[in-house]
């Protein structure tokens, strides 16, 4: 009869057919997989739309314009991260927009405090934002000035620039 109240002395030489459950997690990961696959993580939202109705004190306007490849929504990405934060080692993560449309024009403006920043546009395809799977392209201003722009690269373009002299 299964389950027995006691376990056995000898440990069986074929895994049980029949396994019983328990409400206390095992001491040891199992063998084989599991019968039921881990479900596929939540989907996110695409960036929101549209510029902030203003920045505020010495905030500045970060405007990324995208227009993303045929196979945006797993390959293109972007990240900004700001070089003065400390420690220096593990700069702050400012924004990282994914879960992108393919084929898709974005404009979203962001309001930053004056830092030295670094821009990274992925494609994780390895094409770049054109040319192989549409006609893709990207632009960052800083205020008034384009910092960046481009759509021919392979998995991503950084680019560093200076919103304030010194950190």
């Amino acid at each position: 009869d299964w389950p027995t109240s006691q376990p056995s002395l000898q440990p069986s030489e074929q895994p049980s057919t029949n396994p019983s459950l328990s409400s206390q997690p095992s001491s040891r990961p199992s063998i084989g997989p599991s019968s039921h696959p881990t479900p596929a993580p939540t989907t996110c939202e695409p960036p929101v739309q549209g510029p902030p109705t203003s920045c505020s004190g010495s905030e500045v306007p970060l405007t990324v314009d995208l227009t993303t490849d045929r196979h945006g929504s797993f390959d293109n990405a972007y990240t900004l991260i700001n070089r003065c934060t400390t420690p220096n080692p593990f700069p702050d993560v400012v924004l990282r927009v994914r879960c992108l449309s393919d084929s898709t024009t974005y404009s979203n403006t962001y309001c930053v405090p004056p830092a030295r920043y670094k821009f990274i546009m992925y494609d994780n395809g390895g094409d770049g934002l054109c040319c192989s799977w549409g006609t893709g392209s990207y632009s960052v201003k800083y205020g008034a000035n384009t910092v960046v722009s481009g759509g021919s690269f392979t998995r991503y373009q950084e680019t560093t620039f200076f919103g304030s002299d010194s950190c």
